[in-house]
């Protein structure tokens, strides 16, 4: 907004005080800056401002009213959806594994924080920075047979979004058995 007319200069004013709002001077022009604090002061705010001619302070300016809108934060997401189930199944040798989790997006640009609750696999690591998920030797003891539910949280200044996947790791040793020897019969 220009704070010279052909009248003369121009003062501004706002009808409201919010912490979120202020008015400030640029140049000749006047700036309404609106800076929220996500998720404290979303929906719509109804505003007024007044308007005052420093040469002619008896003429009245009608106020100019309008309606700010601030939306709520959004939580951070991943841009595509996790498997339901991650499936592993034991080898016999030592074999690493991972899990490469999908890019993650927050539409205000917030950094992002990723978290998660194993479920009880302590064996399974979370890299943030790589964004993985592994198992260092899937043939480990530790490597314990059986289905984890894993809670994987994003999470930005203001909110947080979960996301659960299954993880069964399966021991075909364990599942099957191991068939028993076949002899053939012998004579002496």
């Amino acid at each position: 907004m220009t704070t010279t007319t052909e009248c003369g200069p121009v003062v501004f004013a706002l009808g409201q005080s919010y912490a979120w709002l202020t008015l400030s001077q640029a140049g000749t022009n006047s700036v309404i800056n609106v800076t929220p604090v996500a998720n404290s002061n979303e929906g719509a705010h109804s505003l007024t401002l007044k308007t005052s001619l420093t040469f002619y302070p008896q003429v009245v300016v009608p106020d100019s009213t309008f309606t700010v809108t601030i939306l709520p934060s959004t939580p951070p997401k991943f841009t595509s959806e996790l498997p339901l189930e991650l499936k592993i199944v034991k080898p016999q040798t030592a074999t690493a594994w991972s899990f490469t989790l999908p890019s993650m997006i927050d539409e205000e640009d917030d950094p992002i924080t990723l978290s998660a609750d194993l479920g009880g696999a302590a064996f399974v690591k979370i890299s943030q920075t790589n964004k993985l998920i592994t198992i260092a030797d899937t043939s480990a003891p530790e490597v314990v047979v059986g289905v984890y539910t894993i809670t994987i949280t994003l999470s930005d200044a203001t909110s947080s979004r979960s996301y659960q996947t299954s993880m069964s790791v399966r021991d075909p040793c364990l599942d099957f058995g191991i068939p028993g020897i076949k002899i053939p019969d012998m004579t002496a």
